[in-house]
């Protein structure tokens, strides 16, 4: 795996004035992101359903006198809603003209006992799960809806070129799944199969997203991180010895992939406050973990299907 370095000089310097959309910017690993964009003199526009803490937040940085030339401001908008992620780009682009940069960092964890343990039942399974259906909703369906309206507002204006291969690319899309989404979570049944999807996003958009729409896009697998979702566990990570990162350590690997324009479609592990590219080893390594015979062929077809192929527009 290759190491993701930050890049101190470039933080500030890289967000001086770019327009920059959260999602989930009130909690956690997203109100890093938006103190670490707002004190490098980004314009930051951040949503929660945490009306309480965005509020805050936004009262706090507007007060203090690290802003350099930015500007914040905060929305209340639930990953569910579209309309109100839709506002949140609205206004960012009514304001400035331009989306820059993209981020989504939302995500809830499963309910317990909801598909095994002596909570489950033959009396408890008649009951439908509604909270499993708010950990998909919000961590999956949130993310792709975020995601189809960061890409209408981020191409506007764009000329695709066919032979660019994202060196130099400017904008970006940037989404938080975890370390669960691609490595085994006993309980989080729910939780690893949205983060999963959110990978399995990255792996149809990047092929195209540069080339097609000028945009990159890049995936951020934290393991445990100490904030207020992992707070229960906190004192057992401790005990254990468990690689535990800080959110603004983990914010600065995000930031980075946001700004460097040498990192597109990459799956980054973050632990300890350090990321590794993931997805780069998996593609290195395809013919010994898959077989010379099958890699070779799907690479083969891949290459006969071109990168432009609609598998949607297929499929109907």
């Amino acid at each position: 795996m290759s190491e993701i370095r930050v890049e101190y000089d470039l933080l500030p310097k890289g967000s001086e004035g770019r327009v920059v959309v959260i999602a989930g910017g009130a909690n956690g690993i997203g109100e890093a992101l938006v103190n670490l964009f707002y004190r490098s003199g980004a314009h930051v526009y951040f949503s929660d359903w945490d009306t309480v803490k965005g509020t805050k937040l936004e009262g706090e940085l507007k007060s203090s006198s690290s802003s350099g030339h930015g500007s914040v401001r905060f929305s209340q908008a639930d990953a569910r809603d579209y309309a109100a992620q839709l506002a949140v780009f609205d206004a960012a682009y009514k304001e400035h003209g331009i989306v820059d940069h993209a981020v989504f960092t939302v995500g809830i964890s499963d309910p317990p006992g909801w598909m095994s343990g002596n909570s489950l039942n033959l009396e408890t399974v008649k009951k439908l799960p509604v909270p499993l259906d708010d950990v998909l909703d919000i961590n999956l369906k949130g993310c792709l809806y975020f995601s189809r309206i960061a890409i209408a507002y981020m191409k506007e204006g764009f000329v695709p070129n066919i032979d660019s291969t994202g060196a130099g690319t400017r904008k970006s899309l940037t989404l938080l799944s975890s370390a669960n989404g691609f490595h085994s979570a006993p309980g989080l049944y729910a939780y690893a199969a949205s983060k999963s999807g959110i990978i399995g996003m990255l792996r149809s958009f990047s092929p195209i997203s540069v080339q097609n729409l000028g945009i990159r896009v890049n995936v951020v697998c934290p393991t445990a991180t100490d904030t207020k979702m992992v707070a229960n566990a906190r004192d057992f990570l401790i005990a254990m010895n468990a690689p535990l990162s800080t959110a603004e350590g983990c914010g600065k690997i995000i930031q980075q992939l946001v700004l460097d324009p040498r990192h597109h479609g990459k799956v980054v592990l973050v632990m300890s406050d350090r990321g590794w590219d993931i997805e780069e080893g998996l593609n290195r390594t395809r013919h010994q973990w898959m077989d010379d015979e099958a890699a070779t062929i799907l690479e083969e077809t891949q290459v006969k299907m071109g990168p432009n192929t609609d598998w949607a527009a297929i499929h109907t």
